[in-house]
């Protein structure tokens, strides 16, 4: 099931068993975060502290060593083998992002 936290406003996943009583359990464990800028970090430290194997892609090679040596986030290489993917693109226009100066 996925829904909208607003106490984090953005997009919370939360384990659930599926729909029909006969079906299996639907379990998602590997979760991979990545897009822009301030969003992702957040979202992935959410993600690992609800239990979910947590991994991160950044362009920056920086941000994913930082990411996994602080928070234990792991470093995403590829997406075949993810449960959930989940995709942060800011809000913002480009003039509450880029501010001149």
């Amino acid at each position: 099931m996925i829904l909208n936290d607003t106490k984090y406003n953005y997009i919370t996943i939360l384990e659930t068993n599926n729909v029909h009583n006969d079906d299996p359990p639907i379990n998602y464990n590997k979760v991979v975060v990545m897009g822009l800028g301030q969003l992702v970090l957040p979202v992935a430290k959410y993600v690992k502290e609800k239990g979910f194997d947590a991994y991160r892609y950044d362009i920056k090679e920086k941000a994913m060593d930082m990411a996994q040596t602080n928070y234990g986030i792991k470093k995403a290489i590829n997406f075949g083998n993810f449960d959930v993917l989940i995709i942060c693109v800011s809000t913002h226009g480009q003039m509450t992002c880029f501010p001149h100066k």
